[in-house]
């Protein structure tokens, strides 16, 4: 019987020495795994992050690049001068812009802050702008660059001064909805 119980007690022996050994390499396991897991995440949203900063600067970029561009076109600049500019030709212009730059904002602003038309909606206008802190800038001559609210929306948006004869006619306001896919 002296036998038995000596193979009882080596059995449960290596049986409590197996099952610790297990409980110790699934706990060192699960740290390692937690640990490189973490420091996994950290690394892709810092990537991330990094990508995400260079497609913003890339669409600052081209936002800059079609303000400029559209800023330029002489018959928005003959148009801006025309002293008693009526709401619908400010409209009609806008919105060819627009389509032509493929903008989800486009805005015209005359010199004295006040919106002459907005592409999006037609019976917009009149309304001072000018406080706005990038389109008050714009109108001082330099090109401008921000987020801006219009009602509930926000507009990741720039802003470039209208010139006509060195003198600013107004502003072009281009922008991109911030709930938009950037």
């Amino acid at each position: 019987m002296r036998l038995g119980t000596v193979r009882s007690k080596i059995f449960v022996g290596m049986g409590a020495v197996i099952l610790l050994f297990i409980a110790l390499s699934v706990i060192v396991t699960a740290h390692v795994v937690k640990k490189f897991g973490r420091e996994e995440i950290a690394r892709d949203l810092a990537a991330g992050k990094a990508a995400f900063g260079v497609h913003m600067e890339m669409r600052k970029e081209l936002l800059h690049d079609k303000g400029r561009s559209v800023a330029q076109v002489h018959d928005l600049k003959a148009m801006m001068t025309i002293e008693d500019l009526d709401r619908e030709t400010a409209y009609v212009s806008a919105r060819q812009l627009s389509r032509v730059v493929e903008s989800e904002l486009l805005l015209l602003v005359d010199q004295n802050g006040q919106l002459l038309a907005d592409a999006s909606d037609k019976s917009a206008s009149g309304e001072h702008l000018g406080q706005t802190p990038i389109i008050a800038e714009g109108l001082r001559g330099v090109e401008s660059f921000g987020v801006i609210q219009l009602g509930k929306q926000h507009f990741f948006a720039v802003v470039s001064p209208i010139l006509a004869a060195d003198t600013i006619q107004g502003a072009l306001v281009l922008g991109v909805r911030l709930d938009a896919d950037l």
